[in-house]
């Protein structure tokens, strides 16, 4: 009388995750190996003597210490993640606006998480120090100037100023903008602030010239 085969069991997945049906009901699949496995005479056995040989071994070897494809993709920010952004961003925005120190965030954002304990966006803010200044420099200074080209462009003419300030052995030079605008009226902003090596008119000038030039000002 014949052996009667042995057919692929639900048990294996069960028992192993990466064991799966095969191309018919006498294979399970190794979903590591990408191989397919007879079970039609050994059965459970089969399964075992694959997960044990040395194919099988470096696979899994390699597999654990990979990181799965979906882990480099930009994941959609929830709602949640939209507030957070919201309030690190109010947060880097108020310490320019009120002209804080930036040490003082190390410690505000460590206290908003103790104050508001019932509050996750208080809790998985992150704006300390490092990431406020990135925030400011690559986020609402190019906004800033972005307004303040936008505006001009719409006005018949306006005026810059400058004058040294130093600060140390460093002659800084803040470049301010001034027009006139018929829904807020006049309008005094920063356009930039640089360090320049004297002050002498020609250096001046240039650093004039150029900044406005840099912001592609009208």
């Amino acid at each position: 009388m014949p052996k009667r085969k042995c057919l692929f069991s639900d048990d294996y997945t069960k028992e192993w995750s990466f064991i799966k049906r095969g191309r018919n009901d006498y294979e399970a699949f190794c979903s590591i190996c990408g191989f397919h496995i007879s079970v039609s005479h050994g059965g459970k056995s089969s399964v075992k003597d694959h997960i044990q040989s040395k194919n099988h071994k470096t696979k899994l070897s390699v597999a654990s210490t990979s990181r799965d494809i979906s882990t480099f993709m930009i994941t959609q920010c929830t709602a949640e993640d939209m507030l957070i952004c919201a309030a690190e961003l109010t947060t880097a925005y108020k310490v320019v606006k009120h002209h804080q120190s930036f040490s003082s965030l190390d410690c505000t954002t460590k206290l908003n998480a103790v104050m508001y304990p019932d509050s996750s966006i208080a809790a998985k803010q992150s704006t300390a120090r490092t990431k406020a200044t990135a925030i400011i420099k690559h986020i609402l200074a190019p906004h800033s100037i972005a307004q303040i080209k936008t505006e001009v462009e719409k006005v018949p003419f306006y005026g810059i100023s400058t004058d040294s300030s130093n600060h140390k052995a460093e002659k800084l030079f803040p470049l301010l903008i001034q027009y006139f605008t018929e829904k807020e009226g006049l309008q005094i902003k920063l356009l930039k602030i640089d360090s320049l090596p004297n002050e002498t008119s020609d250096t001046i000038t240039s650093f004039c010239i150029k900044s406005l030039q840099d912001q592609n000002s009208p």
